[in-house]
């Protein structure tokens, strides 16, 4: 997948900046994981799918039940962010990010210290 494929849209906030974006997966569990972009935001981190990717996975989800409960798309803002650690899917570095409301959600990402460190900036 290349960024170029990211969907080119306006953020929510009039002042909303991306400070950071590449390749991610969201690890729904230890057997699947759907690929997809991760953005950070001066506001909040954002998960997700290219289209094309959302319709295969739709379709496998008929198949795997394990694929089918919960969306394509993901946003955390910063300020539901409770704790932050590192977890591992298969032999990349995965950010595990848990919220104040006790969801836990796990992306395996390149270039972990990145993501982390920015994050970490905003949530403190």
């Amino acid at each position: 997948m290349k960024m170029q494929d990211v969907k080119r849209e306006k953020l929510n906030y009039d002042d909303e900046i991306i400070l950071h974006r590449g390749l991610a997966s969201w690890c729904k569990s230890d057997w699947s994981c759907l690929k997809g972009y991760g953005i950070l935001t001066n506001k909040r981190f954002i998960f997700r799918m290219p289209s094309a990717a959302v319709n295969i996975s739709k379709a496998v989800s008929k198949i795997f039940k394990h694929f089918a409960e919960g969306g394509f798309e993901i946003e955390i803002p910063y300020e539901r962010i409770k704790n932050l650690s590192e977890g591992r899917y298969g032999i990349r570095k995965a950010l595990i990010i848990e919220t104040k409301d006790g969801s836990t959600y796990k992306f395996a990402v390149n270039n972990y210290n990145i993501w982390v460190d920015i994050i970490s900036e905003h949530i403190l």
